[in-house]
């Protein structure tokens, strides 16, 4: 099992949102953890969070719900990852989104080896 890790950043440069497309046997999964505006972003807590939901996608076999909250949205908005609104917060054998995905997955650059 590998996780790899992505990062957006806000204006000020602080990782806000974090994907963790983790690679297990049985396929890829997603998870997606995002800062609320009143958090100070932490590189090491949105791993936690954004693996914590691909492992859960991966365990219950399903995606989880999209993202809803007002200030999620604003957060997405203002980093450039729009996009990443018609996405569930965790996907169950989902496939690359982009280019971005498909390198770091098969270009093998991994963050995390667990």
């Amino acid at each position: 099992m590998k996780a790899y890790y992505y990062y957006y950043r806000d204006s000020d440069r602080r990782p806000v949102i974090t994907v963790c497309l983790l690679k297990i046997a049985d396929g890829l999964h997603r998870g997606i953890s995002i800062c609320s505006p009143k958090d100070n972003p932490c590189k090491k807590e949105g791993r936690k969070l954004a693996l914590y939901k691909a492992l859960r996608a991966a365990k219950k076999q399903k995606n989880g719900c999209r993202i809803k909250r007002t200030e999620a949205r604003h957060v997405l908005s203002k980093a450039n990852a729009g996009f990443l609104l018609g996405l569930p917060k965790s996907s169950y054998h989902t496939e690359p989104m982009g280019l971005l995905e498909e390198k770091i997955i098969l270009g093998g650059k991994t963050n995390n080896e667990i």
